[in-house]
């Protein structure tokens, strides 16, 4: 049965939440931010067994989540990694099995209107990819589901990264990209 185990499809489950942050009725000089948008995200994951083989043996479901900067659209944010219990797929729950992680994800976005020079910059992070993996109770992939599939090619390299962790498509990590100084940032350090 390990060796030969069923044809399974896997689906990202999200619940998403709204909230947006009031902003100051106090004037902020040359740049006002608009009031930033919240985003709470959970990650789910729904896995149902495509045939009637039986399969007596644990599985486990992992869940990773990345967010996407929204300067820098090549850097991307890791904010969830998540594995389920083992369960089984067995007749008594229809073959199916249902895991939602355990915590909400937030996600900041504001814009930021530039006035004398009559332009806006977006500020923050954007939902990006997730990627969805069903292992076995060896660790062996039966099946898998992402959203973009360089994620699964750098699968070892996720393994290993810590949750907040910034990264690259090749798996590398990285700093967020910081906004460019300008006048209009009020900012004249590095």
């Amino acid at each position: 049965e390990l060796a030969n185990p069923p044809k399974l499809s896997g689906d990202l489950m999200k619940s998403e939440d709204q909230d947006v942050v009031p902003s100051s009725p106090f004037p902020t000089g040359g740049t006002i931010p608009e009031a930033p948008d919240l985003l709470y995200i959970q990650f789910g994951a729904r896995v149902k067994q495509l045939d009637a083989k039986t399969y007596n043996h644990n599985l486990r479901i992992q869940i990773y989540g990345l967010t996407q900067q929204v300067y820098d659209q090549d850097k991307y944010h890791l904010i969830c990694k998540s594995d389920s219990e083992p369960f089984e797929m067995s007749k008594a729950n229809g073959r199916r099995y249902e895991f939602t992680g355990p915590h909400k994800h937030r996600l900041l976005t504001y814009t930021i209107h530039v006035d004398y020079l009559g332009w806006e910059e977006l500020r923050g992070e954007n939902f990006g990819e997730t990627l969805i993996v069903v292992r076995d109770e060896r660790g062996e992939i039966i099946a898998y589901n992402g959203s973009n599939n360089w994620m699964y090619k750098i699968l070892d390299k996720l393994d290993k990264l810590p949750v907040g962790a910034w990264l690259d498509k090749t798996g590398t990590r990285v700093h967020p990209t910081s906004p460019k100084v300008t006048k209009a940032s009020g900012v004249g350090w590095l």
